[in-house]
């Protein structure tokens, strides 16, 4: 999905660039059809693992 199309009411799935847990939970959404954005966050290198691009969002989503 992209942001064009992006809905008020639309899940975001948000996760890492990297390889993990996420892939279930895309597959359940694309299998079911639900409109989703895939939100992907940089990761930095090892062994600091920046993390700044997710830090700098987090506390603005308002959860």
């Amino acid at each position: 999905m992209t942001q064009d199309n992006l809905d008020k009411d639309q899940i975001i799935l948000g996760y890492w660039n990297i390889r993990g847990l996420v892939e279930p939970s895309r597959l359940i959404l694309q299998y079911t059809k639900t409109p989703y954005t895939d939100k992907m966050y940089q990761v930095g290198d090892a062994p600091e693992y920046n993390r700044d691009e997710w830090l700098g969002e987090k506390f603005k989503l308002g959860l």
